[in-house]
């Protein structure tokens, strides 16, 4: 196994961990960590996190699994839950009113910018994902054969339903 393939799969799998830990430690669960936001983004928050536990954080322990396994789905699987946590805890540091509502989210600035950096590594996975051509090696003959898709530009298309491409125009 390669060591990119080793610190990216464990980066991807905290990045998972640490979406469940602060999603606990939010108004969801413990309330600990208290946003200084109003009532009605706090309800938003509040769904964020829920979504973190329930599908953020299973994704992402499974996609650090497929990443360690070598699977060619593993960086794909990564892709989402590292989008959402950049977007969702950028808007947790940068979003927040600071001097005019009550709260203690700064003491937790180090958690929420680990899980955004953690998910900036996970964001270039896809980058360095091999990217296969629309070529497989059949069963019986072990040769390539190239797949076209449906509607190549080399077949003939009619551009009107109904028309053939051939028929003279109007």
């Amino acid at each position: 196994m390669s060591g990119y393939r080793r610190t990216t799969a464990l980066l991807v799998a905290a990045l998972g961990v640490g979406v469940a830990v602060a999603s606990m430690l939010g108004p969801l669960v413990f309330d600990v960590l208290r946003y200084r936001t109003s009532d009605t983004t706090l309800n938003q928050v509040m769904g964020g996190d829920l979504a973190g536990l329930v599908v953020v954080a299973p994704t992402a322990l499974a996609a650090g699994v497929l990443l360690w396994r070598g699977h060619r789905a593993g960086p794909v699987v990564a892709l989402a839950p590292a989008l959402w946590a950049v977007y969702m805890y950028a808007q947790l540091i940068v979003g927040q009113e600071y001097l005019q509502l009550p709260g203690n989210n700064e003491r937790f600035f180090p958690l929420l910018l680990t899980r955004s950096s953690a998910a900036s590594r996970g964001d270039r996975v896809a980058d360095r994902a091999p990217v296969r051509a629309a070529v497989h090696h059949t069963a019986t003959r072990g040769r390539r054969r190239r797949h076209r898709p449906a509607a190549s530009p080399s077949r003939k298309v009619p551009a009107i339903p109904g028309r053939s491409p051939r028929s003279p125009s109007c």
